[in-house]
């Protein structure tokens, strides 16, 4: 049996799938349109069965919990195209996997919208004509800055990230007039759905717009606010303390060099010799 799983794992198909799972461009295409697909359909499908607000909120949670965590590290769990920017110009993602990840989005997204015309209606392209007030526009600005405020500082803190992202989007659901839609995807994803909640062609445009400049009002906060006020606490701290070498460090992360552990035959050794030269002394 160990001489067969040593020949399927030196087989070049082995190392050709090897290979194409470790390619970064190709799983932050996979991360982003699976989960922009599944984020689509497990946020939006309350409102074709009428289920109401509550389970809308719900429904955001658990979908938005479950893949952070999951795709967190594949494609840093993204599935926003107002988010990825900010992950490009604050939190180092460099501009191909940017572009590719907005355009795999877009495409799960648009997966997502057929999958449930699909299963709720006759049709599965629908365009919608429900109007709204400028009010919305006005509701998705408030809500993208708090979730842009909100996912920097967890992002830089490394720390409870999908509980945070998933609360403060399932706190806007019941709070914000727009119920937290914060996602231009999913805005434009909207008008293709015509249900309540679904959103006519030119209030996309200006919902959009006010999304992004959310985010980018919240990262610029966040940035500048908390974490650059952090990092100067956490440098004042390292100045005060003596020992250098126990500097804060994110946790997980692994000390720069090996831990000495003591020496115990040597420790032993120089225990009897005190008590030798005590005993001397005593005499």
């Amino acid at each position: 049996m160990d001489s067969l799983m040593a020949k399927v794992n030196e087989s070049p198909l082995k190392q050709r799938w090897t290979s194409i799972c470790k390619n970064k461009l190709l799983r932050f295409a996979v991360g982003e349109l699976f989960g922009s697909y599944i984020l689509l359909m497990g946020t939006q499908a309350s409102g074709f069965g009428k289920y109401g607000i509550v389970a809308g909120g719900l429904s955001c949670f658990f979908t938005l919990s479950v893949l952070i965590e999951i795709l967190a590290p594949v494609s840093n769990a993204q599935l926003n195209p107002a988010i990825t920017p900010l992950f490009y110009l604050f939190r180092g993602q460099t501009l191909y996997q940017s572009l590719v990840s907005i355009a795999a989005q877009f495409i799960g997204g648009f997966m997502g919208v057929l999958t449930l015309n699909g299963f709720y209606t006759d049709k599965l392209i629908v365009f919608s004509n429900v109007e709204h007030s400028f009010k919305l526009a006005i509701s998705e600005f408030i809500g993208s800055t708090l979730l842009g405020f909100v996912l920097m500082i967890a992002t830089h803190r490394k720390k409870h990230i999908p509980f945070l992202v998933a609360g403060i989007i399932t706190a806007g659901v019941f709070i914000i007039p727009s119920c937290m839609i914060v996602n231009p995807m999913i805005t434009v994803m909207r008008m293709f759905m015509n249900v309540t909640f679904s959103i006519n062609p030119l209030m996309v445009l200006y919902v959009c717009i006010a999304e992004f400049l959310g985010f980018f009002v919240g990262a610029i906060l966040a940035e500048f606010v908390v974490v650059e006020g952090e990092k100067d606490l956490y440098s004042n701290i390292d100045e005060e303390t003596p020992n250098t070498e126990n500097k804060m460090k994110p946790i997980g992360e692994l000390p720069d060099e090996p831990i000495e552990l003591p020496n115990i035959e040597k420790a032993a050794i120089i225990n009897d010799d005190t008590k030798t030269q005590v005993s001397n002394q005593i005499s």
